[in-house]
């Protein structure tokens, strides 16, 4: 089956959305969360976080196109539609964010990132099903209380608003011509349009090996 492929105003409308519904999904947490629903606070919270994370692919994908790299759609949509890899995606704001936290340890970040993902991915998947240690049922509300709510809230809204705050900067960029995006990146370490490219359709696989 032939994959879709996406142009730049696909892109565009892809990213307005994602950010639109990141936004509606935060409001119903914040909501939630005041009305001490915690639990369901904190999967809203992680979902709006995963939604934003689509930005960041949607983004490398329309600096392919720009730059005349091939995309591999395929594995593109298989990404797009994965929980993993969107928590995955969500490092590439973690470390955006990483720059304005003091003592944050990036190199232990990434070197950890895949126990990281897979805590964060149970945690989400906690609180919003019952769940058995080995020992007992337990209920969401019994796994997931005020702090991890906060948290994840907080977190949230920083990505979001952020997020939507430079979508004006990230469309500027796919108005940029093949030259001027390849010279923003000359000054990276073995760089090459190839490595670029390889980089851009292969990022989670990339942070996580």
């Amino acid at each position: 089956m032939k994959e879709d492929v996406l142009n730049i105003a696909q892109i565009k409308d892809g990213i307005t959305l994602a950010i639109n519904n990141a936004l509606s999904l935060l409001n119903e947490s914040t909501k939630l969360f005041e009305n001490k629903s915690y639990a369901r606070s904190y999967t809203l919270s992680h979902i709006s976080i995963e939604e934003i994370s689509k930005i960041s692919m949607l983004l490398r994908i329309g600096l392919l196109t720009r730059i005349n790299g091939e995309v591999n759609w395929k594995v593109f949509w298989k990404k797009f539609k994965d929980h993993k890899n969107k928590i995955i995606n969500n490092s590439f704001w973690v470390l955006f964010f990483a720059q304005y936290v003091a003592g944050f340890d990036e190199k232990w970040y990434v070197e950890n990132s895949q126990k990281v993902i897979d805590k964060k991915n149970d945690l989400k998947n906690n609180s919003l099903y019952v769940g058995f240690d080995g020992n007992k049922f337990y209920e969401p509300s019994s796994i997931v209380l005020f702090e991890k709510a906060e948290l994840e809230l907080k977190f949230a809204k920083a990505t979001v608003i952020m997020v939507d705050s430079i979508k004006q900067n990230l469309f500027d960029l796919f108005d940029k011509d093949e030259n001027e995006l390849l010279r923003m990146f000359e000054s990276l370490e073995n760089y090459s349009k190839e490595t670029l490219v390889e980089f851009l359709n292969y990022y989670e696989e990339i942070i996580t090996s």
